[in-house]
C-alpha cells in the first residue's frame, strides 16, 4: 500500500510540474495622456523600459486613452498558449465602488518563437473618462490573462490585486456625459437600448446576478429568456419585463 500511495504521489508532482510551468515578461499598456503622444506603462515583473503603472499618479487629466498592448508570455513542457486579453475596470477613489465594470479586450496572439509568445492590441481607442464626473479622483485597474490547450488560465493581476494607477478628471475637457435621452425597451426576448454616444451597458437579472457589461456606442440589444431584468447605462438602471 505505501509503495502504491508514493507512485501515486510521484505522478501527481510530475503533473503539477508538467501543466503549471507559464509565466510572464516585458507586459505594456499603451496609454495616451492629455494627448500627449502613447506612452508604455508596464505591469508585472520590471522590463527597464516605460513607466510602471502599479502606482502611478496620471494626476489632472482632460483626456485619458488607452491606445493598445504589447504582451509577453511563455509556457513550457508542451503547454501551448492560445490566446489572451487584457482588462480594466475603475473604481472610486478608495476604490470600495466599481464606476465601470470590468471590461475584457481580447488580444492578437502570435508566437515569437521557441515557447514565447505575443499579445498586441494596436490603433485602440478606448477612452478612460467616457461617463465619469468632473473634479474627481479615481483609480483604474488593470490586469490580464493568456490561457492555453493544456495549463489553463495564467493570470498577470498582481496577486489577485491588479495593477492600479490613480487620475483625477479636470473641469473643463475630456469628460463627456450620456444624453439624457436614453430609451429602454423591450421586444419578443430581447432587451434593448438606444442612447448617444458611448455608454458602460450592465444587464442584471432581477437576482441581482450580472449576465453582461459591455461598452456600446449608440445603441444595445440583448437576446433573453421571459422575466425581469435591470439594465444600467452609464450607472442609471431601467427595470424591463421581457415577456
Amino acid at each position: 500500500m505505501k509503495k502504491i500511495t508514493f507512485i501515486l504521489t510521484c505522478v501527481l508532482l510530475v503533473s503539477s510540474f508538467a501543466y503549471g510551468d507559464t509565466g510572464w515578461f516585458s507586459d505594456f499598456v499603451l496609454i495616451d495622456k492629455n494627448s500627449g503622444g502613447e506612452h508604455y506603462y508596464w505591469i508585472g515583473g520590471n522590463p527597464s523600459f516605460g513607466t510602471e503603472l502599479n502606482n502611478n499618479d496620471f494626476g489632472i487629466v482632460a483626456s485619458l486613452v488607452i491606445t493598445g498592448c504589447d504582451m509577453k508570455y511563455w509556457a513550457n513542457n508542451g503547454d501551448n498558449r492560445t490566446g489572451g486579453a487584457f482588462y480594466y475596470m475603475i473604481k472610486n477613489a478608495d476604490n470600495s465602488t466599481v464606476i465601470v465594470a470590468p471590461v475584457e479586450k481580447l488580444w492578437n496572439h502570435a508566437s515569437i518563437g521557441g515557447n514565447d509568445y505575443q499579445g498586441t492590441l494596436g490603433s485602440q481607442s478606448i477612452n478612460l473618462l467616457e461617463g465619469l464626473a468632473k473634479n474627481t479622483t479615481y483609480k483604474l485597474h488593470v490586469w490580464a490573462k493568456s490561457w492555453g490547450d493544456a495549463g489553463g488560465d495564467s493570470w498577470l493581476n498582481n496577486g489577485g490585486a491588479n495593477y492600479v494607477a490613480t487620475f483625477m478628471t479636470d473641469n473643463t475637457t475630456g469628460v463627456s456625459q450620456t444624453s439624457n435621452a436614453i430609451k429602454v425597451y423591450p421586444e419578443k426576448n430581447t432587451i434593448n437600448a438606444r442612447f448617444s454616444g458611448q455608454a458602460l451597458i450592465e444587464l442584471f437579472s432581477i437576482t441581482g446576478q450580472q449576465l453582461k457589461s459591455v461598452v456600446a456606442n449608440n445603441e444595445f440589444s440583448e437576446k433573453v429568456n421571459p422575466g425581469v431584468y435591470v439594465l444600467r447605462v452609464n450607472g442609471k438602471a431601467h427595470k424591463v419585463l421581457v415577456k
